[in-house]
């Protein structure tokens, strides 16, 4: 099942000197992702429970599928895309990808480029840690050319006995993972993290990786963050970017709010979080003033050197939107010269 070996390949089977080196005609690393990971590379996307890594790596494949970008990150191409679901019940699966944000163009694309596998019923399913299980998927990807197959999740697809033993994870890398890297397939494994927020289980997982990427969700702002962890490729770097899934107008898209391309769902992001602030203190007794107030001191916390004046501005301008949700008449408004805190 080993692919083909390019002739720079053979060559660098045995060590060469650097003048052979810049002579070899090597390929350029062929992205999958700009900035993020390319064709045969293996990485993680890990969040905590409940944070919704199962949905992002879901977008992520709709975004390789077709080649739309997955908020700020660019993919050069449409792909084939292979998710194996080792846990979500396909109805909820297909749901999900019935509403993603796609014009009629794309949505053919998709039909064409993303193929599903569910594990709840399935015998002869993919088990990482049984090579037995290895030969539908691989037969499966070189069929159809599969560039990109997500492992959703690693914990669901690994029969292991102790997820801490770097042993277990090692014949994991000697078997699957370097079959995959031998036949040009990309993998992203989705996974948990631990109590301390870490990647689970042994650090040697992550020792076979070329990427990794964390998420983590804010109810409060109901905004992700998704961060690099790890990217052994000069091509694989990348600001941590914030982003919004919305599922307003019965869709699901991205919406990259810290690069400014959404700057009505920013303000409207910004509303909402220091909205609830106000109401949240105002509803607990406190009087208006002093809940302004405290609004404005716990607002200001919040900033971390943003753009003061403008941020106040806004607060300014929303005060008397909180205040009629909140049935106050507008001649009791608490609308106080916010300018007075901005220092």
């Amino acid at each position: 099942m080993v692919g083909k070996k390019e002739v720079w390949e053979m060559r660098l089977e045995k060590p060469i000197n650097v003048t052979s080196l810049y002579e070899l005609e090597i390929p350029t690393q062929d992205m999958i992702v700009n900035g993020m990971f390319s064709v045969g590379q293996v990485g993680y996307l890990y969040s905590g429970t409940g944070k919704g890594k199962s949905l992002n790596a879901q977008i992520l494949g709709m975004s390789v599928a077709t080649g739309k970008p997955f908020g700020s990150f660019t993919v050069p191409k449409a792909r084939k895309v292979l998710y194996c679901d080792g846990e979500m019940h396909p109805a909820e699966w297909r749901e999900r990808l019935l509403r993603m944000d796609l014009s009629t163009r794309d949505f053919e694309k998709c039909i064409q480029n993303y193929f599903y596998w569910n594990g709840l019923k399935a015998e002869d399913f993919l088990d990482l840690s049984n090579p037995k299980t290895y030969k539908e998927f691989f037969l499966f990807c070189k069929k159809h050319g599969v560039d990109l197959a997500i492992i959703d999740n690693y914990f669901a697809m690994t029969r292991m006995g102790d997820y801490n033993s770097p042993q277990e994870v090692q014949a994991l890398e000697d078997n699957f993972v370097k079959l995959a890297k031998n036949e040009g397939i990309a993998i992203l494994f989705v996974d948990h993290t631990n109590k301390s927020g870490n990647e689970y289980g042994t650090i040697t997982k992550l020792g076979f990786a070329e990427f990794a990427v964390k998420v983590d969700y804010d109810k409060e702002s109901q905004l992700f963050t998704m961060s690099l962890e790890k990217g052994r490729s000069l091509n694989s770097s990348f600001d941590d970017m914030v982003y919004r899934i919305s599922t307003e107008d019965n869709s699901i898209q991205v919406l990259d709010i810290a690069s400014g391309k959404d700057k009505k769902e920013a303000k409207a992001i910004e509303k909402n979080r220091v909205g609830n602030i106000f109401k949240d203190m105002y509803v607990t007794g406190c009087n208006r003033s002093q809940t302004l107030k405290d609004a404005i001191k716990k607002y200001k916390e919040s900033l971390e050197g943003e753009d003061m004046q403008y941020q106040f501005q806004t607060l300014r301008t929303f005060v008397p939107t909180w205040e009629g949700d909140l049935g106050i008449d507008a001649d009791k408004s608490i609308v106080v010269d916010i300018s007075d805190h901005q220092n």
